[in-house]
C-alpha cells in the first residue's frame, strides 16, 4: 500500500504543534458515545486506534475505560510525536503503514479496532475493512461523510491541515453500494449505530462467522 503511506506523507508537512490541534475541534459527542459504549462490552478493552493520527481519541475513550490497553498505528512524524505526549506511558504508539500492520505475523488481536475518519482517506476501503475485521472482534467507525453517494469516487485534494505548499490528500465519497459490497464481503453486521447528524455518524460492526 505504498500509494496510500507516499500521499500521507506528503499530506501532512505540518509542526507538531500544529499535529497537537488537529480533529480538537470536531464534535467529541460520537467520540464519548463509543468511549461508553466500550466500557459496557469490555472492563478492559483492548483497542487499535487504525490511523490514530495525533491520538486525540485517547483520553476520551480512557476516561470510561480506566483499563484501557490501547495501540495507535500511523505513519506520520508529526502526528505521532504529538500522540506519543497524549498517550504517555498509557499505551503503545507505533509508526507503520496501517495495511502492513493490520496483516503483519506479530500483530495481536483486539476486541476494538477504531476508524476515525479513516475510511474516506484511504485508497482502498474494501482491504483495509478486511484486514481489520480478522484482526479486531468489532470495527468502530467514525464517520465524516459516510457512504451515501449513488457512486463511489475518489480525489486528491488538498489537506488545509498542512503548512506545505503540496498537499495531496485522498478524499473518498463512498457509494451505497460499495458500501454493501464490503460489509457483506465480510459478514459484517451493524451491531450500533447513533446519529447527530448526517455528517457525524457512529457505526460499530461485528464480524459473523457463521454466515
Amino acid at each position: 500500500m505504498d500509494i496510500n503511506t507516499e500521499i500521507t506523507n506528503s499530506s501532512w508537512v505540518c509542526s507538531v504543534e500544529k499535529a497537537k490541534d488537529y480533529l480538537h475541534y470536531y464534535p467529541r459527542e460520537m467520540k464519548i458515545k463509543l468511549s461508553e459504549f466500550m466500557s459496557t462490552v469490555k472492563s478492559n478493552p483492548k483497542v487499535l486506534d487504525i490511523g490514530c493520527g495525533n491520538a486525540q481519541l485517547y483520553p476520551i475513550l480512557k476516561k470510561n475505560n480506566p483499563n484501557l490497553d490501547y495501540t495507535g498505528v500511523d505513519i506520520v512524524d508529526s502526528l505521532l510525536t504529538a500522540a506519543k505526549s497524549v498517550v504517555g506511558d498509557g499505551g503503545k504508539i507505533i509508526k507503520d503503514d496501517i495495511f502492513k500492520y493490520l496483516t503483519s505475523s506479530d500483530s495481536p488481536r483486539f476486541d476494538f479496532g477504531v476508524l476515525s475518519h479513516i475510511l474516506e482517506c484511504v485508497e482502498s476501503p474494501d482491504l483495509l475493512m478486511g484486514r481489520a475485521s480478522d484482526l479486531c472482534e468489532y470495527i468502530a467507525i467514525h464517520w465524516y461523510d459516510p457512504p451515501i453517494y449513488e457512486y463511489d469516487a475518489t480525489t486528491i485534494a488538498k489537506n488545509p491541515h498542512s503548512e506545505d505548499s503540496f498537499k495531496p490528500f485522498i478524499r473518498r465519497k463512498m457509494g451505497k453500494d460499495y458500501w454493501s459490497y464490503i460489509i457483506n464481503r465480510y459478514n459484517l453486521t451493524l451491531f450500533y449505530r447513533i446519529e447527530s447528524n448526517p455528517t457525524n455518524i457512529l457505526e460499530i460492526y461485528k464480524k459473523s462467522w457463521l454466515a
